[in-house]
C-alpha cells in the first residue's frame, strides 16, 4: 500500500489488504476510487479525489484497480461502511463527486446492519435513502446480493463475532493477578516492560476505527505466552483480551503464521473454568474475521467439533451460545465453499445433537439458522436432508424440538420448507419448462433433479403408489417422520437417492 504524497489517498494492490481495510474501518466511511491506467476520465478526476481526501479527514480514501475487482464502468466510486457496500457513483463529474463525498462523510448514509453483533437478525436488506441532486451523476445504494430463494433468515452470509470488551479493565485485572506470580522461579511473572506492552495493546484495541493504520507486533502477541501458563482459574482475563486482539488484522495474521493449536487445546481441558471455555469459544468465533486465520481454524474442524460435543450441552448458557456460534460460523463458511457435503454433515450432526433440550431463544435461533445455512445449498441439499432423515436420533431431535419464541418458530418453518422441497421462488423467477428426458420427483427437497431419468430403479421406486402415498404423508408433516424410519420402501428410496447423489 502506498500513500499519495499530495493527499490522503492510499493505493491498494493486494486483495487481502483491500479486505482488511474495508473490514476494520468500522464506523469510518471508506471511499474507493476504482481506476485504470489507460482510462482518460479516471486521470482527469483523480486530482479532485486527492484534494477531497485532504478536506474530508474523517474518511478513508483508497484507490485500486477496477479490472482486479471486476468493475467495468470507469471511473467508479464506492463507499463502504461497517464492511458493507453502501453507495455508488459512476462518472467523472466534479460537482457530482463533491456531492457524493460530502454525503458519504456527513453521516447521511444508512447501511444494512452487519451481523457482527451477538444476535442473529433476518437477512432482508434495509432500504438506503438517496439524496442525490438531479443534476449529479447517478448515485444509488448498491443492492445486497439476493439469496437463491426468498428466505428471511438464510442464507445469512455474515459471520458473527464477539467484539465488545473493556480492555483497560482487563489489563488492570491481569496486572493484579500477576502479583501472585512475582518471585516465582518458573518465569511466569510479567516484567515491567511487558506490563507496559499490555497497556499499549489496550490503547490500540480501543481505537477500532484506526485498525487500518495501527500496528500489533509479534513482541506484543508473545507476551501472552506467560499468562497462558498461569493457573487455570487465572487465565480468563488473558483469554478475554486475546479474543479481542485477533480482531485486529495484524494480530490475526501473526496467529495464522505461527499457529494457535495450543490455545484451541484449552477447549478439551475439562478442569478449565467455564468462563475460560467461553472465551476460547469466542476466540474461535472471532478467528473467522480474516481470511488467513479463518483458513487455519477451519482446518481444525474435527478437533473443534470434538470439544463442542460436550460444551454445547454445558449447564451455562454463556458457554452454549458461543459453542453454537462457532457452528454457525462454520455453517457460513461451508455454505460459501462448495463441495463440502461431508464437512457440512459433521456440523449438522452437532447442531441437531440435544437440540430438543435447548430452551434459550438466541441459542435456538442460531441453531435453526445454521441448519438452514447448511441445508439450503441446492448442490447438496437433497443428499443432506436424506442423511438427516436416515438417522433416527437426528430426526427425533428435530421432530421433538419446541421453539421458545415466535421468531424461532418462523425460522423453523423456513427450515421445514427445505425438507419438503417447497422452496419459495423469487418474484422474478419463472418456472422452467419440464425436460422430456427427466421425471419430476415427489421426494421432499428434490424437485426435478437431473439424473433421475437415467436411473431406472429410482424411477420405478417413485412410480410405486404405496411409496408415493407415504411420501405425500411425510411432505404434509415433515417433522413427523419417525413412523417411516424402518419402512423398507422409504429406506430403499433414500439409499437410491444417496447413491445417485454420490455418483454425480
Amino acid at each position: 500500500m502506498s500513500l499519495d504524497p499530495h493527499g490522503n489517498v492510499h493505493t491498494v494492490e493486494s486483495d487481502e489488504e483491500f479486505e482488511t481495510l474495508i473490514l476494520t474501518a468500522e464506523e469510518t466511511p471508506v471511499i474507493v476510487d476504482f481506476y485504470a491506467d489507460w482510462c482518460g476520465p479516471c486521470k482527469q478526476i483523480a486530482p479532485l479525489f486527492t484534494e477531497l481526501s485532504v478536506k474530508h479527514s474523517n474518511a478513508i480514501f483508497l484507490r485500486t484497480s477496477a479490472e482486479k475487482h471486476g468493475v467495468r464502468a470507469m471511473p467508479t466510486f464506492l463507499v463502504f461502511l461497517r464492511g458493507q457496500k453502501a453507495q455508488e457513483m459512476k462518472g467523472a463529474n466534479p460537482e457530482g463527486l463533491r456531492s457524493f463525498i460530502q454525503q458519504a462523510t456527513s453521516g447521511q448514509i444508512i447501511t444494512e446492519p452487519s451481523n457482527k453483533s451477538e444476535s442473529i437478525t433476518p437477512t432482508q436488506p434495509t432500504p438506503t435513502p438517496s439524496t442525490t441532486p438531479s443534476a449529479a451523476p447517478s448515485i444509488q445504494p448498491t443492492p445486497s446480493a439476493k439469496p437463491a430463494h426468498s428466505f428471511k433468515y438464510f442464507p445469512n452470509n455474515s459471520y458473527t463475532y464477539f467484539e465488545t470488551g473493556k480492555t483497560d479493565q482487563i489489563v488492570d485485572k491481569l496486572i493484579e493477578l500477576n502479583n501472585k506470580y512475582n518471585g516465582t522461579q518458573d518465569n511466569r511473572s510479567l516484567s515491567e516492560s511487558e506490563k507496559k506492552i499490555l497497556k499499549e495493546i489496550s490503547t490500540v484495541l480501543k481505537n477500532t476505527s484506526q485498525y487500518h493504520v495501527s500496528k500489533i507486533t509479534r513482541t506484543q502477541v508473545n507476551v501472552f505466552s506467560k499468562m497462558l501458563l498461569w493457573q487455570p482459574e487465572d487465565r480468563f482475563p488473558a483469554l478475554d483480551l486475546l479474543r479481542l486482539l485477533i480482531l485486529h488484522p495484524d494480530a490475526s495474521q501473526l496467529f495464522a503464521e505461527q499457529g494457535h493449536l495450543d490455545l484451541l487445546s484449552l477447549l478439551h481441558q475439562k478442569e478449565l473454568p467455564w468462563q475460560s471455555h467461553t472465551m476460547v469459544l469466542r476466540f474461535v468465533c472471532n478467528s473467522f474475521k480474516f481470511t488467513s486465520l479463518r483458513q487455519s481454524v477451519t482446518s481444525q474442524l474435527d478437533s473443534i467439533l470434538v470439544a463442542i460435543d460436550s460444551l454445547k450441552s454445558h449447564e451455562k448458557e454463556q458457554v452454549r451460545l458461543p459453542a453454537v456460534t462457532v457452528l454457525f460460523n462454520f455453517s457460513i463458511y461451508f455454505h460459501q465453499e462448495k463441495g463440502q457435503a461431508s464437512q457440512k454433515k459433521k456440523v449438522i450432526e452437532r447442531l441437531l445433537n440435544k437440540l430438543s433440550a435447548e430452551k434459550d431463544e438466541e441459542t435456538q435461533l442460531r441453531t435453526v439458522v445454521s441448519l438452514g445455512e447448511l441445508l439450503s445449498d441446492p448442490s447438496d441439499s437433497t443428499f443432506l436432508c436424506a442423511e438427516v432423515w436416515k438417522d433416527k436420533a437426528l430426526a427425533s431431535n428435530l421432530a421433538s424440538f419446541a421453539p421458545a419464541t415466535p421468531k424461532v418458530t418462523e425460522a423453523l418453518k423456513e427450515l421445514q420448507l427445505i425438507f419438503t422441497g417447497t422452496l419459495p421462488r423469487k418474484p422474478e423467477e419463472k418456472k422452467a419448462a419440464p425436460v422430456q428426458t427427466e421425471t419430476p420427483s415427489a421426494f421432499p427437497s428434490m424437485p426435478n433433479i437431473p439424473g433421475i431419468g437415467a436411473n431406472p430403479r429410482l424411477m420405478q421406486a417413485l412410480q410405486n403408489p404405496s411409496t408415493m402415498a407415504k411420501l405425500q404423508q411425510m411432505m404434509s408433516n415433515p417433522m413427523a417422520i419417525s413412523q417411516f424410519r424402518d419402512d423398507p420402501e422409504i429406506g430403499q428410496l433414500i439409499e437410491l437417492i444417496n447413491s445417485m447423489m454420490l455418483n454425480r
